[in-house]
């Protein structure tokens, strides 16, 4: 007789002359396959779970935001507005900021951390004034990584030879109205946020359809388009 066929001989005596000891078995087998089962369930879960957030918050994990939030660069900031473009350009320092926006008249500004100076041309003073970047709250550090957070991945493009990405995404108006100002609306309408991402993962510009967005504020406009272009990170000296 083989071994194999003496062990199982074994186990019919002992389940054979012990019920008590056979259901005590099937009992202890149950319950551990029970919890083999809710522990793979979980598993499942989680790592489903994380699936769909790495889909719909794409730059928790595939570019970061830091070099922006440090707030050591220079940039260029093209609005196109119905059918006026406005640029600015000029550079970022920790809480301070001076910049040209482009006209017949290239004006001169600053921000000391508080206000918005514009320099008087006569007096070569800079006099307080209303700041001129009215998307500038888009870029706030408390709410650019909440409109990718609560925006739609929609796609990812990558470039041959290249190790830049662009991250596609959807943002309702009314979410993108809810996080900037905080007032709640039902509007309907679709606002287009794409993500440029350098090799390093990092942000360096950033494209932002908001027609849909400054229409809810003002009803004469019917094109309102962001190129929002960051560099030299780490690299400004302050004043």
């Amino acid at each position: 007789m083989s071994k194999k066929q003496k062990e199982k001989n074994k186990l019919q005596e002992v389940f054979g002359d012990n019920p008590e000891f056979k259901r005590l078995f099937f009992f202890v087998f149950y319950i551990v396959f029970f919890i083999f089962l809710v522990v793979l369930l979980r598993s499942a879960y989680k790592t489903n779970n994380e699936s769909l957030t790495r889909y719909n918050s794409g730059y928790k994990h595939n570019f970061t935001l830091d070099a922006l939030n440090k707030n050591n660069y220079a940039f260029t900031y093209k609005v196109f507005k119905n059918d006026q473009i406005i640029i600015f350009e000029g550079s970022k320092y920790n809480n301070t900021s001076s910049f040209l926006m482009s006209g017949e008249v290239a004006s001169s500004y600053k921000f000391n951390g508080k206000n918005y100076s514009k320099k008087n041309e006569n007096t070569l003073l800079y006099e307080d004034v209303v700041n001129p970047m009215e998307f500038d709250k888009f870029l706030d550090s408390t709410i650019l990584p909440l409109i990718f957070t609560r925006s739609t991945y929609v796609s990812r493009t990558e470039y041959l030879n290249s190790e830049e990405k662009d991250y596609n995404y959807d943002i309702a108006t009314s979410t993108l109205i809810k996080l900037v100002d905080h007032i709640e609306t039902d509007l309907d309408g679709i606002n287009k946020v794409v993500a440029h991402v350098n090799e390093k993962g990092e942000l360096y510009r950033l494209d932002m359809d908001v027609t849909n967005y400054f229409k809810y504020f003002d009803s004469s406009i019917y094109y309102y388009t962001l190129e929002l272009n960051f560099s030299k990170f780490g690299e400004v000296e302050g004043e």
